[in-house]
């Protein structure tokens, strides 16, 4: 429900308190409905979290940051796992955002006790980040910090978000073939984004309304959709490109220019469907491992798993059972 729309709900106090006189000359415009959301019912809520929290011997806190368009800024935002003594159980609960200029060490560290102002940070057992090594920094900062503290916290150390670094290595692979695929994929969404007279003439040759979609370069390892999409229409990219090479209607930008020299490539399928593959492979895995469950103890032998499948692949099988026997006397 949208600020604005709260407008309309001043009709059904009325008639929910006909005799009331408040009700009768109540208003609700946007901005008042924003102000009373950020000064009215989030306090309570948030004091209310904070008592649920002071109660828990044991806290997990997590933080991302991201860019806010809205601010200009580096959005910092901060959940915390404890122990909810009313429902018995886990809970995670998103506990406030910080916004940040700068996102190095300090900077975080800044934000990170502005943050947790309220509670004690001995009670840290420990602290889920991404990837990025200031994080790594800042979390080698705040133990110093708190080693010089009477009683010395115990910081489990899990490592870094097992998402990021697979992604990170799928990308990594990918990039050490030269294929260049992402820069194909690019191109072929971005020729027909919000390109009517292009998606026009795209209907026109191949009489088939299925375009392509949108790489995500963050999550290399959830495109397996994005590469099928493309597998699927190849064909009428090439019946598209051949059409329209010898029209006026013939595209001039970048990316027509690159899509029209990867349909030339002959090996172009072979090299998408061994990305398919491969992104098919460690699908599960991601699946699996960006839910709420605690699954950290499940993490290196899913790993062990999935690198093995991978290695199976390459790897000639005699080979692979020798350093499976080496393995197994370490």
């Amino acid at each position: 429900m949208s600020f604005r729309s709260a407008a309309s709900s001043v009709s059904t106090f009325k008639i929910m308190f006909p005799d009331s006189r408040i009700a009768s000359k109540m208003q609700l415009q946007r901005t008042k409905v924003g102000y009373t959301v950020v000064y009215g019912f989030a306090p309570y809520f948030k004091r209310k979290l904070m008592d649920q929290v002071r109660k828990s011997d044991h806290i997990v806190v997590g933080f991302d940051e991201s860019l806010s368009k809205v601010s200009a800024k580096q959005q910092m935002d901060v959940i915390v796992r404890f122990w909810d003594c009313n429902k018995k159980e886990v809970t995670s609960r998103y506990l406030t955002s910080v916004f940040l200029g700068h996102i190095r060490a300090e900077d975080l560290m800044t934000g990170f006790k502005t943050a947790l102002n309220d509670l004690d940070l001995k009670k840290i057992i420990q602290i889920s980040m991404d990837v990025p090594n200031v994080n790594f920094k800042f979390l080698n900062d705040l133990r110093k910090e708190l080693s010089n503290s009477t009683s010395e916290p115990v910081i489990l150390e899990l490592g870094s978000c097992g998402l990021h670094t697979l992604h990170c290595a799928f990308k990594a692979a990918f990039t050490a073939t030269e294929w260049t695929i992402v820069v194909y994929l690019r191109a072929l969404y971005n020729l027909f984004k919000d390109v009517p007279a292009r998606r026009a003439d795209y209907k026109l040759h191949t009489n088939s309304e299925i375009f392509p979609k949108k790489f995500c370069s963050v999550r290399w390892g959830e495109n397996v959709h994005v590469v099928r999409r493309a597998i699927e229409i190849h064909r009428n990219i090439k019946k598209y490109v051949i059409a329209v090479e010898s029209t006026r209607n013939k595209p001039s930008s970048k990316s027509y220019r690159a899509m029209a020299l990867f349909v030339k490539d002959d090996l172009l399928i072979p090299k998408l469907t061994f990305f398919e593959t491969m992104a098919t492979i460690i699908e599960p895995f991601i699946h699996e491992f960006q839910g709420e469950a605690p699954l950290s103890h499940f993490l290196y032998e899913t790993i062990k798993n999935l690198l093995q499948s991978v290695m199976t692949r390459f790897v000639k099988q005699d080979i692979w059972k020798a350093v499976l026997q080496l393995l197994m006397l370490i």
